[in-house]
């Protein structure tokens, strides 16, 4: 089972959260953020993707005609940012987008354990669920 926040503001679709890790922000982190909706978040980090490749191939150059073995300086950067980035937005993601939603004027209306989305979104939406465990099998 895991556990989901839902959201909802007027005339707007219930937007349910997951709390804890987030694979698709970990493999997709600026497409993940565009398709939340966080532009500043999806601008920043390829922004800052850009310039860390471009400041990397900057420092391997300059090491290599200075007749430096940049690879086992600039490889170590490299390989942190590369696994630094997809890991922040796994870990951070779901914390993110919960934040996002509240500053649009969303309200959290309940939290549930369920299997899936759909199962979450369900039992956020019935009215049932005030007198109910708020946790689903199916």
């Amino acid at each position: 089972m895991r556990r989901f926040t839902g959201f909802s503001r007027a005339r707007h679709k219930i937007q349910v959260v997951k709390q804890g890790w987030s694979w698709p922000a970990f493999f997709f982190n600026v497409l993940w953020a565009l398709r939340h909706r966080m532009w500043l978040l999806a601008f920043g980090a390829w922004l800052g993707e850009i310039l860390a490749a471009e400041l990397l191939t900057f420092a391997f150059e300059s090491l290599s005609r200075a007749g430096i073995d940049a690879f086992l300086l600039v490889f170590p950067a490299g390989l942190a940012f590369a696994l630094g980035v997809p890991l922040t937005f796994g870990g951070w993601g779901n914390a993110w987008r919960r934040e996002h939603l509240r500053s649009r004027g969303f309200a959290e209306c309940g939290a549930v354990a369920a299997r899936s989305v759909a199962v979450a979104e369900r039992l956020l939406l019935t009215p049932a669920r005030a007198s109910g465990s708020g946790s689903a099998n199916r």
